[in-house]
């Protein structure tokens, strides 16, 4: 009776992954199952209430969501294009806001936000950001 159980349990896993191959693969790899607009929902749900059971890969992605709805906020707030970031100066007074914010609110690196905000060099962000803080203070 075993063997026949176990037969037929490799049977039916066989057919399973022969009916939709992609789709159990998909499931296997990752950490959610449909498409992008779903995907999006759970990241804020992973960002509202992370706890001891997400790993890093989830809240990680809930932070780089986060930073990039912080920057479309902020973009369209001053109604800046996408290639306003990349022609702006380095140095502009409202991308180096930007960064702080990103750093305030947000996990991400600061070698992502300076890339992210067409900055340059991470010391020259980490100084104008330090700067910045210097004269808010004061």
């Amino acid at each position: 009776m075993i063997c026949r159980l176990a037969d037929h349990e490799r049977r039916m896993e066989a057919r399973r992954w022969e009916d939709e191959p992609q789709t159990w693969k998909t499931l296997q790899r990752g950490w959610y199952l449909g498409d992008n607009e779903f995907r999006q929902e759970l990241l804020e749900l992973v960002h509202q209430r992370a706890g001891e059971y997400h790993s890093g890969v989830e809240i990680g992605e809930s932070m780089e969501q986060k930073a990039e709805r912080l920057i479309a906020q902020e973009l369209r707030k001053r109604c800046w294009k996408e290639v306003d970031l990349q022609n702006r100066p380095k140095g502009d007074p409202v991308k180096i806001k930007l960064a702080q914010l990103l750093r305030k609110q947000t996990t991400m690196t600061m070698k992502w936000i300076a890339k992210r905000l067409c900055i340059g060099a991470v010391g020259h962000l980490s100084n104008r950001i330090y700067v910045l803080s210097k004269q808010n203070n004061e």
